[in-house]
């Protein structure tokens, strides 16, 4: 067969030797495998990053002190914090400066939330980016009218400031995060301030040229030993077809997974928005690309109405969207869940994991392989 070229699905386990003659049943070899990735972190001695997405703010918020027991060392919101563009009884409509206001001063007094950053050290260990409902509209881009008050509220409620705070493209940052014998580099993008808008075409793009050239001097500036990259929607599946995706603008998504093939450090993805769990992956070059979507903190697809539930699994059943799964029924979940990134750098692993809502693990799998500094 023809290699695959950047950004395509890898074989799917359907297709591999040992899926077609059964000889390690299904749960037995996810069994074995977390198994091995938890004696290779040990507990208490990696750097545990947790991370999550889509919180409405008018529900209870349970999930937060799930969050809280782990014990993580940041917590990384990957969008829609709030939901402005909801009001209660009403369809989505964009939000008026005085209305956003008021959603993330409901957000800010909710108490399970206060505890967690807290608990986590205060707000500098919080990294944040905003996705669309927190931006103020539902699908937002940069034809938002309060794009500049929207980035006022996020870095006022988030205890933000500096460049992020100023510059006219958007809220995207890194921090540099020390461990126990290495630095993980957190690179959160904003897909919103500058993003153009949909065209039948695919011509556009999500971040805007001086992002871009941020971004690129991030992947490579020394002083990291991996970089995590934080995406508010998914970047390697292109499959999808009622949700937001890198692949609405094929060629900036192939111009990101270019730049992230060439780092010369492991990187992962992680991201939200799409109201359930899922691990993708494609292969660029002799380098495979993981990303592992948690997205659900009040909402989620099987945690809803009946309608959303029968579709769920409908299209699970039969794999819709799932080309980009390492194990297509195995690797999503369709309840509320956060995540976890967890680095041991002398163990040389960075793991992923998703946990449901009542803060057990339900799906754990390797996201890059680290080189000892």
């Amino acid at each position: 067969p023809a290699p695959l070229r950047c950004g395509e699905p890898r074989e799917r386990a359907a297709e591999r030797p040992h899926a077609q003659t059964g000889a390690m049943p299904r749960a037995r070899a996810r069994a074995a495998r977390l198994v091995t990735l938890a004696s290779l972190v040990a507990a208490g001695e990696g750097l545990r990053l947790a991370f999550a997405s889509c919180n409405l703010q008018m529900k209870p918020q349970p999930m937060w002190g799930r969050i809280q027991e782990r014990g993580a060392d940041r917590l990384v919101l990957l969008g829609d914090t709030i939901y402005a563009d909801k009001r209660p009884g009403e369809a989505s409509r964009p939000a008026d400066v005085e209305w956003l206001r008021e959603q993330w001063a409901l957000q800010a007094r909710n108490e399970n939330f206060t505890a967690l950053v807290d608990a986590i050290g205060g707000w500098d260990n919080v990294l944040a980016v905003y996705d669309d409902h927190d931006m103020g509209a539902n699908d937002a881009d940069m034809t938002y009218p309060h794009v500049r008050e929207a980035q006022a509220a996020f870095c006022e409620f988030f205890h933000a400031s500096g460049e992020r705070c100023e510059r006219p493209d958007g809220v995207y940052g890194s921090w540099d995060v020390a461990g126990d014998g290495g630095v993980l580099r957190v690179v959160l993008l904003d897909v919103r301030t500058s993003r153009t808008p949909y065209t039948r075409s695919g011509e556009g793009d999500f971040l805007g040229e001086a992002q871009w050239r941020w971004l690129e001097d991030e992947l490579g500036r020394e002083g990291a030993d991996a970089v995590l990259i934080g995406s508010p929607i998914s970047v390697l599946p292109d499959d999808r077809f009622i949700s937001e995706f890198w692949g609405r603008f094929p060629a900036a998504r192939a111009r990101l997974l270019t730049l992230v093939s060439s780092s010369p450090r492991p990187v992962a993805v992680i991201s939200g928005d799409i109201h359930y769990a899922e691990l993708s992956e494609v292969r660029c070059g002799k380098r495979v690309l993981r990303e592992l979507a948690s997205s659900g903190l009040t909402h989620a697809w099987l945690a809803g109405k009946a309608t959303g539930r029968l579709l769920y699994r409908f299209f699970q059943g039969f794999g819709y969207q799932a080309a980009y799964r390492p194990r297509r029924h195995e690797h999503h979940f369709g309840h509320l869940n956060f995540g976890e990134v967890e680095v041991d750098w002398r163990a040389g692993v960075m793991v992923g994991r998703i946990l449901d809502s009542g803060g057990a693990g339900v799906m754990e799998e390797g996201l890059a392989p680290l080189t000892a500094p």
